[in-house]
């Protein structure tokens, strides 16, 4: 297979060509350069999570949840001397109760249904309050 070529050319075209890779060589480099696009993978920086919301005008509102212990400092025992329905309240939970105050009025029970010793009990007890 004579090319034509003077020997002198020859030599100078093999000068030129660059050096083959091993097998061996080829595989290094191609681990070389996975690992390197790994690590430039892991540590390219990526976006940050965030919550996207619509600004508007509002009351501001924060809401808070918890389990609490209440401790009472004085004990007061309401009981009524007779016996009725109770009527609608007008207080409120945390409503300010001064003496004397009417907290709930009790209508009584129908006459008819009591009977002569609950009668006097019930007188006993409008008589004492």
């Amino acid at each position: 297979m004579d090319t034509g070529a003077s020997p002198r050319s020859r030599g100078m075209l093999g000068l030129l060509k660059p050096p083959k890779l091993a097998r061996a060589q080829w595989l290094w480099a191609g681990a070389a350069f996975a690992l390197s696009a790994f690590f430039l993978w892991t540590l390219w920086p990526r976006a940050t999570a965030v919550d996207l919301a619509i600004i508007d005008r509002g009351e501001v509102v924060r809401e808070i949840t918890d389990e609490g212990r209440t401790r009472i400092h004085e004990v007061f025992v309401i009981a009524a001397p007779v016996g009725g329905e109770l009527q609608r309240i007008e207080l409120e939970p945390g409503d300010l109760v001064v003496r004397n105050q009417v907290v709930a009025t009790i209508a009584p029970a129908d006459p008819a249904l009591l009977d002569a010793r609950v009668g006097a009990e019930a007188r006993a007890g409008v008589g004492a309050a």
